[in-house]
């Protein structure tokens, strides 16, 4: 008899607690991509673990999402070491790479593989395909400013802003397909190269009414006009900043999902609108024009009696300023109430009252002035919560020294010093709270209006700041970022022990306002220097921040600055 062969049994592997915790994070983390773009109107491939050879590589990415012919190719990691992060990105770019130079070979690919679902690939040419790349991370990336630049080929998707998809998706749907647009820089006219958008305007509407008096000091006119949900939800944005995460968060605390939903039963219920109107602010380049279509002023419009409207088609261009659930419960979704909902979302009209500005007004004018028209409208109604209301406060005015020093923060969060490490948002937690570095330090050593700030010593140009002209605003900005990151910089090198220390209270709120005030009393003697300076003068001070010798409590900061003006800067 033949011997019998005994084939052994492979063991299963035992995964241990702390890799079964990865591998349900990981699950997790993958899910909440995937559903988040399903829902926002994304048809979904899954990719993982697909391997493909492209330009003599062999690559292979996570998730494909495409709607219509703009397809986004996204990869993902839950690694939470920020250089185990970088070097994952590195690897990924060589793919993207690959991707971009092979692009017919990879679209053709994702069709012979996935054609049941990639199913637009014969209606667009391969020119016509946009493709984006992303990069999910769950943990903070800890990217700088130019590691980002570095890596620009990839859209990196920090968690706070992938929660931000999140929430919207779940209050909105389908309709998170404009905010994914916005966020990418997706203009209108790539979108399904046009095939639905072929005509530019919006909206033509020769049923305007406007004021019959004269425009007032301000120069701002008022138009009153009819406009479905559905092109208000399509190139309309609900009050916000231009800076991604300062207007993200705002946004977010501006949408209630529990709201729109109430009102979307009503709507379907009732299949009308409601009565009293929409407030939105028009983009630039809207006209008015004459009976013959000729353009006319906007403060000559009174005297003539038929005028049209015309505001062209582009994504998040209007502005809306009050009346954003009634608009977004017409959102486009897949549940009970989408049936009917869909037969009235273009054939229904809201009356909107739309606000224009003069051509000559900056953009920090114009936000300034929506911002005004929203606490006006909404400064007394309670669902709208104290924290927006302050928010909105300082957009109205830029250039308050509450709003500089809040921007200065935002930008400085970015450099190296102290890289993500104040908190910004609601939804991610930082170590740094920041409200009382910019009530009670930051606002002082940048006021404008002060003789011992910052603006006495920056070199830029006064009178263009003082004409409120955008380029020196920023400008001034960066000034005052530039000469944080360096003082705390040289902070960090003479007091490293302190710096990275769990156990220390360096970084504490009250540490950080007693350095910004002391650094704003040696400039009185010393102006600004640089950064060995200020690493020789720290490397003196004999203070010490563990957090059991620590001299300061609660809001000594002022005390506190008095001795690191006196000890490193000869003040008495």
């Amino acid at each position: 008899m033949p011997e019998k062969k005994v084939t052994k049994k492979k063991s299963k592997k035992t995964l241990s607690q702390e890799d079964k915790k990865q591998k349900r994070e990981k699950s997790l983390f993958s899910n909440m991509i995937r559903d988040t773009f399903i829902r926002s109107d994304y048809t979904y491939i899954n990719t993982e673990g697909q391997e493909i050879s492209l330009g003599g590589k062999t690559i292979e990415v996570d998730k494909v999402f495409f709607y219509k012919n703009i397809v986004l190719i996204c990869e993902e990691t839950t690694t939470s070491k920020p250089r185990d992060i970088k070097d994952h990105i590195r690897k990924k770019i060589e793919s993207v790479n690959a991707i971009k130079d092979n692009k017919e070979k990879y679209l053709e690919h994702l069709y012979n593989k996935y054609g049941d679902k990639f199913t637009c690939y014969d209606t667009y040419t391969t020119a016509e395909f946009q493709l984006f790349f992303l990069y999910f991370s769950k943990n903070k990336t800890l990217l700088t400013e130019a590691e980002l630049d570095r890596y620009n080929i990839l859209k990196i998707v920090e968690y706070s802003t992938l929660s931000y998809f999140k929430t919207m998706s779940k209050s909105i749907r389908k309709s998170t397909k404009y905010e994914v647009f916005r966020y990418l820089g997706i203009s209108e006219k790539i979108v399904g190269c046009n095939d639905e958008e072929a005509n530019t305007i919006i909206n033509k509407s020769k049923n305007v009414l406007y004021p019959q008096t004269k425009i007032g000091k301000d120069k701002v006119g008022m138009v009153s006009f009819m406009m479905s949900p559905g092109d208000l939800i399509k190139y309309g944005y609900v009050l916000r900043k231009d800076n991604w995460e300062e207007s993200m968060h705002l946004y977010q605390r501006l949408i209630k999902e529990y709201r729109i939903k109430d009102i979307r039963r009503y709507v379907a219920t009732h299949k009308r609108t409601f009565y009293n109107n929409i407030i939105v602010s028009l983009p630039k380049d809207s006209r008015i024009l004459d009976k013959d279509e000729n353009p006319i002023r906007l403060e000559d419009m009174i005297d003539y009696e038929e005028c049209t409207l015309e505001i062209p088609k582009c994504y998040n261009s209007i502005c809306i300023i009050d009346g954003q659930h009634r608009v977004y419960a017409y959102h486009e979704s897949i549940d009970s109430l989408e049936t009917t909902i869909s037969k009235i979302r273009n054939k229904l009209h809201f009356l909107v009252t739309g606000l224009i500005f003069p051509e000559d007004m900056s953009e920090q004018d114009r936000i300034a002035y929506q911002s005004k028209v929203f606490l006006d409208i909404n400064s007394k109604s309670k669902p709208v919560p104290a924290d927006v209301i302050l928010h909105i406060e300082q957009l109205k005015n830029p250039y308050s020294p509450l709003s500089l020093a809040r921007q200065v923060i935002v930008k400085l969060n970015k450099k190296d010093v102290f890289l993500n490490m104040f908190e910004l948002s609601a939804v991610e937690r930082a170590p740094i709270k920041v409200a009382s570095i910019i009530k009670f330090a930051l606002r002082y050593l940048v006021d404008t209006n002060k003789d011992d700030s910052l603006y006495t010593h920056w070199q830029g140009s006064k009178s263009d700041y003082e004409a409120k002209k955008e380029d020196a605003f920023k400008l001034y900005i960066d000034f005052a970022v530039s000469t944080l990151s360096l003082y705390f910089s040289a902070l960090k090198e003479s007091k490293k022990q302190y710096w990275d220390s769990s156990n220390s209270k360096l970084l504490s709120v009250i540490s950080i306002n007693g350095f910004i005030l002391a650094l704003q009393e040696s400039m009185k003697k010393h102006g600004i220097k640089d950064f060995q300076f200020y690493k020789n003068r720290f490397d003196k001070l004999s203070m010490k921040f563990d957090k059991d010798s620590f001299p300061y409590t609660s809001s000594q900061y002022r005390a506190m600055s008095k001795e690191i003006a006196h000890e490193v800067f000869d003040i008495k």
